[in-house]
C-alpha cells in the first residue's frame, strides 16, 4: 500500500539517484544530491513530471520546497549498453534524503521516481520509518 503522504517526508534511494546539468558543449554533468543546484533541478524535475502526468502546469504559488541529504551520498557509475558503439555511463547517488514539498509532488516523486533518466530505473524510492519525526 501507498504511504500516507505529507508535506514533508523522508526517503530511501532503491536505486540511484541522477541529477544532471547540462554543459555548454551539450554533454551532461552528474552532480551530487548535496551540490548547490540539487534542489532547483528536483523541484523543476518534479513540476515537468507534474505537467507530464496532470496535463497542466504545477500552481506555483509560494508552496514551500527544500530537500537535504540526510547521510553522505554514495556514487555510483552504471553502464548503459556495455560493449557496443551506443555505450554510455551514468552517475548516479543513493542517499537518504528528506523532501518538503507539496503533496501532489510528493505522490509523483514517490511513483514515479526522483531525478532524471527515471525510464532507465534511476531515481526510484521508498519511505522510511523516520517519517514521524522532523530533521
Amino acid at each position: 500500500p501507498p504511504p500516507e503522504f505529507k508535506e514533508t517526508m523522508t526517503f530511501q534511494t532503491l536505486s540511484p539517484l541522477c541529477l544532471t546539468l547540462k554543459r555548454q558543449d551539450g554533454t551532461d554533468e552528474y552532480i551530487s544530491p548535496t551540490h548547490p543546484m540539487a534542489l532547483t533541478l528536483i523541484k523543476q524535475n518534479l513540476q515537468d513530471k507534474y505537467k507530464a502526468f496532470i496535463g497542466k502546469d504545477f500552481p506555483d504559488n509560494e508552496h514551500a520546497f527544500d530537500f537535504k541529504a540526510t547521510n553522505q551520498p554514495r556514487s555510483s557509475l552504471i553502464t548503459i549498453k556495455a560493449d557496443t558503439p551506443q555505450e554510455s555511463k551514468i552517475r548516479g547517488f543513493s542517499c537518504q534524503f528528506q523532501l518538503t514539498a507539496p503533496i501532489e509532488l510528493m505522490k509523483i516523486c514517490y511513483e514515479g521516481g526522483i531525478g532524471s533518466k527515471n525510464s532507465l530505473g534511476f531515481g526510484m524510492v521508498e519511505t522510511t520509518k523516520e517519517n514521524n519525526k522532523q530533521i
